[in-house]
């Protein structure tokens, strides 16, 4: 099914790996980083990419996933951070400060989360010119992470906070 022409067909094979990751690891390894590397969808590369991660963590390098966070698709991009923030802490924050900049409402909410779980209060700047420039659906989900972000933080930062939440 991973090699089945139709795009959704091989995005669902792949998102349904755990098993066959456990029976066939070499085989099912080789596969999901052919995928993460070359199909043609973005879908399918983000699957493969949350496939690897999930599945054979400690086996793929930091090298591949770096080199994939280059790719077209920001699906793909946050697929990767994820991954990279997954493997290595030190390294999905300083790829998520890289990619801070970008305007890309998924990669955003993918670096909110990360800030979000790390909790250091200087990311409330980030929390705020965020907010400020998100719309629609988008919001929610980062006022998810703001809120888990906020949790985590003193009486200074909430106050800081209290402003652009009520307005919100």
């Amino acid at each position: 099914a991973m090699s089945d022409d139709f795009w959704y067909i091989r995005k669902t094979a792949v998102s349904n790996t755990k098993k066959l990751a456990k029976i066939r690891p070499e085989s099912t390894f080789a596969r999901l980083k052919l995928l993460a590397e070359k199909d043609p969808k973005s879908s399918v590369r983000a699957a493969a990419i949350n496939a690897l991660s999930s599945h054979f963590e400690e086996k793929i390098e930091l090298s591949f996933l770096n080199k994939r966070a280059e790719d077209r698709s920001f699906k793909v991009v946050s697929a990767c951070l994820d991954a990279i923030y997954a493997k290595d802490k030190n390294a999905g924050i300083s790829k998520a400060q890289e990619l801070e900049k970008v305007e890309n409402s998924s990669l955003l909410l993918t670096i909110a989360s990360i800030y979000a779980v790390e909790g250091k209060a200087k990311r409330g700047e980030f929390f705020e010119s965020t907010l400020e420039n998100t719309t629609g659906f988008n919001k929610y989900h980062l006022l998810v992470s703001y809120g888990e972000f906020l949790e985590k933080q003193g009486d200074k930062v909430i106050e800081q906070a209290l402003p652009s939440l009520t307005k919100n």
